[in-house]
């Protein structure tokens, strides 16, 4: 046994009227120094946000990157993904008259941001 929490679900129920008091209720009990989902515990080790978590199960299971060359990628290709991650924050989080004018440019950087790496077949 790994000792991880993989999988705790908080029940929020239906839009727009969200109920967020599951993880309200219990969100500054867990211990953790920055509490925010997701997050997870190995044994004494309490984590959250997404990109931590996924580095430190990556070291853990022997899938990082193993020279200097390809954690220099990684880590270009990580801030790309944050960078258009920001992209569709924005545009989703925008009115519905903002998110049709903005849309083209923000799939303009989307499909700009990944050609080197993935081809033009996307």
């Amino acid at each position: 046994s790994s000792g991880i929490n993989a999988e705790y679900g908080y029940e929020c129920g239906d839009a727009p009227d969200f109920d967020r008091s599951a993880w309200m209720n219990v969100k500054f009990s867990q211990r953790l120094d920055f509490p925010n989902l997701p997050y997870m515990f190995d044994g004494e080790i309490k984590l959250t946000q997404s990109l931590a978590i996924l580095h430190y199960l990556a070291i853990k299971t022997g899938l990082n990157q193993k020279c200097q060359a390809e954690v220099s990628r990684c880590d270009m290709l990580e801030h790309v993904a944050s960078d258009l991650v920001k992209v569709g924050s924005n545009l989703c989080y925008s009115s519905a008259k903002d998110f049709a004018a903005n849309k083209p440019a923000a799939v303009a950087t989307a499909k700009g941001s990944y050609p080197a790496v993935l081809g033009s077949s996307w």
